[in-house]
C-alpha cells in the first residue's frame, strides 16, 4: 500500500522497482522499471468502476528512471539476454 504519510511530508524513496512478469505458469519476467529519487506525488482512491472494484491511482515523481527488458527464447521460454537504458531527469542525459 502507498506511504500516504510519506507523500504528505514530501519525503523521498531511494529506490522503487516495478516488476512485470509475463501471464501464465512460469511467470516469466520481462520487465523491470526502477525509479530513483522517487516523490510520491499523489495518491487517489477511486468508487467502483465497472467491474464492481474500487480503484487507486499513484503518481510517482522520479529523477532516474531505467529500464530492464529481459528478451525470451521463443524455442524454450528461456532469458535471450537483457537489454537496458534509462534516463536521469536531474541531469538530462542518459542513465544506465
Amino acid at each position: 500500500y502507498p506511504d500516504t504519510g510519506g507523500c504528505c511530508k514530501g519525503s523521498h524513496i531511494k529506490n522503487v522497482t516495478i516488476r512485470i512478469h509475463r501471464a501464465g505458469t512460469e511467470k516469466f519476467k520481462y520487465l523491470d522499471i526502477v525509479l530513483e529519487e522517487v516523490l510520491i506525488s499523489l495518491v487517489s482512491g477511486q468508487g467502483a468502476d465497472q467491474t464492481g472494484l474500487p480503484t487507486e491511482a499513484v503518481s510517482l515523481n522520479y529523477g532516474r528512471i531505467k529500464f530492464e527488458y529481459s528478451q525470451q527464447r521463443r524455442a524454450d521460454g528461456g532469458s535471450a539476454g537483457i537489454v537496458s537504458g534509462g534516463w536521469d531527469r536531474t541531469a538530462n542525459k542518459p542513465f544506465a
